[in-house]
């Protein structure tokens, strides 16, 4: 489990979308987190490979938005996305999987994920999704309108 303890912005110019990166494999968080960092207006908030500590972070960090591997250690996909949900604030979760059937895509949805990706990640999809959150929070629409994509 790992925090980010940078400032929240360059120059103090405007706060960051603060993401998680919860994925059952250290090699996808890694690579992942690396490649957030250097995306503007993204701040990775943390990082987990186990469910109990992006539950913790989830508490403590407070990130607008957790990018969730379908497969995490000791919580099902399910349980987890009723946990999430239920964080103050709220954050967006996107879901990520290996699997592309779409009734497992309407499940996630249905069960409070925000996003659903296949993997391996097309990850201009998920910084274009990550973009438009960080959009929407500086200019303080919130997440209105731009849930339960794909």
């Amino acid at each position: 489990m790992k925090t980010n303890g940078k400032p929240n912005a360059p120059n103090g110019s405007r706060t960051p979308l603060r993401v998680l990166v919860a994925d059952d494999s250290p090699a996808t968080v890694e690579g992942l987190s690396s490649a957030l960092a250097h995306e503007d207006g993204i701040q990775v908030a943390g990082s987990a490979t186990k469910a109990i500590e992006a539950l913790s972070l989830i508490e403590t960090a407070k990130p607008d938005v957790v990018l969730l591997n379908i497969h995490m250690t000791g919580h099902t996909l399910l349980s987890m996305l009723h946990l999430v949900k239920r964080a103050t604030p709220v954050p967006t979760v996107i879901v990520l999987t290996p699997y592309p059937l779409e009734v497992l895509r309407e499940r996630c949805l249905d069960s409070g994920a925000d996003y659903v990706f296949p993997k391996p990640i097309d990850f201009q999809r998920v910084t274009n999704v990550l973009k438009k959150l960080a959009a929407a929070k500086k200019s303080d629409l919130g997440k209105s309108g731009l849930g339960k994509n794909q």
